[in-house]
């Protein structure tokens, strides 16, 4: 099987690459469809630009969910929509690599690579996101030292040690920076009388979400729904809010990497102490995490250039790259055993 496509399949954006392209395309993974309807009304960032204002015979589907499949189905004819899309001039018996998180289950692995056969593509390959993602952020996973990734996404985080191509130890939380934005709009509901959208609350955690405090007195002027008055009306947000729900999330994964490094072997102990780990995702943008993690642990934390681009970075590199495709890919359906 030649393969020419690859999908990051585990994140709320779905990135895909093309053997000429590291960035084919990006779109939400989302999908609109009217309530008691399978049949999708809107796919990506359309669905996207209606979340958190659907009408009430509209409602949003998640074909992956903090980061593992969520709906097979409806992954799967995403796939294909996204295969088909990246170059109308595929040639028979040409393959789509899928880059799925550790933390999804054997038989969702199986039965999703049944699905996209079914949908017509000739060939499918599965890689272990937080391979690809190390090879995204520059690493090589094929040599014997250790190298501990960290993705830090919307919808999940994963942590991993990798040497010599394969996963030492890894550790996923089936949760990610989203549940601040969650926790926030449960918090200005409580404590400020106000309601704002998933959309304004994402923004408030990029622009005021960090690790270390901002001057008490920072604030954002935000659109919001006012409970006293039953109006809209501006409303300052105070930076103290925002982090309190950040660092909630931020503890959890400081947890997570205390665990997977407690058990690491003491060879990859000592690389790890030598070399730090690498954070990638969209959360590594979150201002003082390399500091709190260094505070925590006492390991140095490197940030990956554009690290929410890691997942499919690595992928490109595995569909050029026959060493890492014989030593990475796995699970591999061809059309002949439909």
């Amino acid at each position: 099987m030649q393969w020419v496509y690859a999908i990051d399949a585990g994140g709320s954006t779905m990135r895909g690459a093309a053997a000429g392209r590291p960035d084919a395309f990006r779109e939400s993974s989302l999908v609109a469809a009217r309530g008691g309807q399978n049949a999708p009304i809107a796919w990506g960032d359309k669905a996207l630009g209606i979340y958190g204002r659907e009408p009430e015979d509209v409602r949003i589907l998640r074909a992956v969910k903090d980061g593992v499949p969520a709906d097979i189905d409806l992954l799967a004819r995403w796939i294909k929509r996204l295969y088909g899309e990246a170059d109308r001039k595929t040639v028979r018996k040409t393959g789509v690599l899928l880059a799925l998180s550790p933390a999804a289950r054997p038989d969702v692995r199986d039965a999703l690579e049944r699905r996209v056969i079914e949908e017509g593509v000739p060939g499918v390959g599965l890689v272990r996101s937080d391979l690809a993602c190390a090879i995204g952020a520059g690493a090589d996973v094929l040599e014997p030292r250790c190298t501990m990734i960290v993705d830090v996404g919307d919808g999940h985080m994963t942590a991993s040690l990798i040497a010599g191509g394969r996963v030492a130890r890894s550790e996923t939380l089936p949760f990610g920076m989203a549940r601040a934005d969650e926790r926030l709009m449960a918090a200005l509901r409580e404590k400020l009388g106000c309601a704002v959208g998933p959309h304004t609350a994402r923004a408030l955690r990029h622009e005021l979400g960090a690790v270390k405090s901002m001057s008490g007195d920072t604030v954002s002027v935000k659109p919001v729904f006012d409970f006293a008055s039953s109006l809209p009306r501006n409303r300052e947000i105070p930076a103290e809010l925002v982090q309190g729900c950040v660092n909630e999330v931020v503890n959890a994964l400081l947890d997570l990497l205390a665990r997977v490094t407690a058990f690491a072997p003491a060879a990859l102990a000592a690389d790890l102490t030598e070399h730090g780990m690498i954070l990638a995702g969209g959360g590594a943008h979150l201002f003082g995490l390399d500091m709190r993690i260094r505070e925590a642990l006492g390991v140095d934390a490197t940030t990956a250039e554009a690290p929410e681009e890691c997942v499919i970075r690595g992928m490109w590199k595995i569909l050029n790259s026959r060493d890492l495709t014989a030593a990475l890919v796995t699970d591999v359906m061809e059309e002949s055993r439909r």
